[in-house]
């Protein structure tokens, strides 16, 4: 293992960074799901969830900082790309432009499940290449 230190720290750099992506759209998504079910009298801002929603993002800020720092390009600019599309969806949620269409909202996700597949395969390649070599 320690002739394929850089592949073991780009594997395990990636599961970590999908790990806490998974959460933080599953915790974004709950707290979206919340703000449209909301009592008027309630402020979802307050509750669990929405905490949830910002506690999972930055835990997926310092994944993919972390990440970024074992990832080669173009892995690593696939990597921002994810988080920041991830990041502009999470800012609609929390902004007043709030509720997103079903249709923006479902491209959004789709974007970053078709990066996520490229990024998988990038890895891929990556960690193969040098054992073909």
């Amino acid at each position: 293992m320690t002739e394929h230190l850089d592949h073991v720290k780009l594997i395990a750099g990636y599961q970590i960074f999908w790990a806490h992506l998974k959460a933080a759209i599953r915790a974004t998504s709950e707290f979206e799901v919340e703000i449209l079910c909301r009592d008027q009298g309630s402020d979802p801002h307050n509750g669990p969830l929405s905490y949830q929603s910002v506690a999972t993002r930055e835990e997926l800020n310092i994944a993919a900082m972390d990440f970024d720092l074992v990832a080669p390009d173009p892995i690593r600019s696939l990597s921002t790309e994810i988080f920041e599309r991830f990041d502009r969806w999470y800012d609609q949620v929390w902004s007043e432009d709030f509720p997103l269409p079903d249709s923006i909202k479902t491209d959004m996700l789709r974007e970053l499940h078709d990066d996520l597949l490229t990024l998988t395969e990038l890895i891929h390649i990556a960690v193969n290449q040098d054992d073909a070599t």
